[in-house]
């Protein structure tokens, strides 16, 4: 080896020593714990409402957690039951608000996309106009997971310390009017039954759905980024919006009164079942699997791969099915 390049090597491993050195003194300037690196100390908390605190009024179930699983289940003994794990630094806000004020809220960002952001507003006006256990005809609840830690805080050594933790929420009955959940690191769970009057939006930004028996009057929106989506037993009096960038979907007895709209980036679609008045299904680098009523008019595309369809019906409902890099195969339903 060149004297040149040895002094290189050595300069560039000094260099480096000194970085290192200069890293652990700065960090322990800004109170770095070494000894509590992976440490936070998690609780599971419980909290519960009761028939005294009107808990047959509920209508609304608003949650958003940051790296928590969200798990719905039926409460056996009528009362609304939230359990979660908690720290010093890592908690969960949970808000009670009268209806009318989330209504209200919801009117005034109408024309938004319904996002994090969106709920997020509507929960903080709602909590500028009224903090208190309300006393009218109905009233949500907001479960919102905060995360407080710095930055290398976050940063665990301990083989479990990657786990998601699960946020289950209990609920007493069936009918609300607007179940909202979001986790963009998490799998979100709902498999209950629930029948929501209003919207319904389901978001899971790295992380599976899954998903049975919802009935919606509005729209329905289910979708994840990067997750597989399995559904079953799912109704949209108007639109449904299934939607992964990087995952599967599978879907099962679904249907919607105007457009189904199915589609992944990359991944396969396995349909079964499914009737709306306008059908999508699409993906890019995938298969499409589907068993689909009689009479559709077809209009089906893929770039490479091959398509097996039924016969289409003129004037009959339109199908679009579309891949770039698969097969499209149909069969109709008996």
């Amino acid at each position: 080896m060149k004297k040149a390049v040895k002094i290189s090597m050595i300069v560039a491993g000094c260099l480096m020593g000194v970085g290192l050195i200069s890293g652990l003194i700065g960090m322990t300037l800004i109170g770095f714990d070494f000894g509590n690196i992976d440490d936070p100390k998690f609780q599971k908390v419980t909290k519960v409402i009761d028939k005294n605190e009107n808990v047959d009024k509920l209508d609304r179930v608003m949650i958003y957690t940051i790296n928590d699983d969200i798990e719905y289940k039926v409460s056996e003994d009528e009362t609304l039951k939230i359990e979660y794990y908690a720290s010093d630094k890592i908690v969960y806000d949970i808000d009670i608000f009268d209806d009318s004020i989330f209504a209200k809220n919801w009117e005034n960002n109408a024309g938004n996309e319904y996002s994090e952001s969106t709920a997020t507003n509507r929960r903080n006006n709602a909590k500028d106009d009224k903090e208190e256990t309300p006393s009218g005809t109905s009233y949500g609840v907001w479960i919102r997971q905060d995360d407080e830690r710095k930055w290398y805080e976050k940063i665990g050594i301990h083989p479990f310390s990657w786990m998601n933790h699960k946020l289950t929420v209990y609920l007493p009955k069936e009918d609300y009017k607007e179940i909202y959940a979001e986790t963009p690191s998490g799998d979100i769970d709902l498999g209950i039954k629930l029948n929501v009057s209003e919207n319904s939006y389901i978001n899971a930004t790295s992380g599976d759905v899954i998903a049975e028996n919802i009935s919606s009057d509005e729209q329905l929106n289910i979708s994840t980024v990067s997750g597989n989506i399995m559904l079953k037993n799912i109704h949209s009096n108007k639109d449904s919006d299934i939607f992964t960038t990087s995952g599967d979907i599978t879907a099962e007895n679904i249907s919607a009164g105007r457009l189904l709209n199915i589609s992944t980036t990359s991944g396969d679609i396995t349909a079964e079942n499914i009737s709306a008045n306008d059908f999508s299904i699409s993906t890019v680098s995938g298969d499409i699997n589907a068993t689909l009523p009689e009479g559709l008019d077809y209009h089906a595309e893929t770039t490479s791969g091959d398509i097996n369809i039924p016969k289409s019906t003129q004037g009959g409902k339109k199908c679009t099915l579309s891949t770039v890099s698969g097969d499209i195969n149909v069969e109709e339903s008996k």
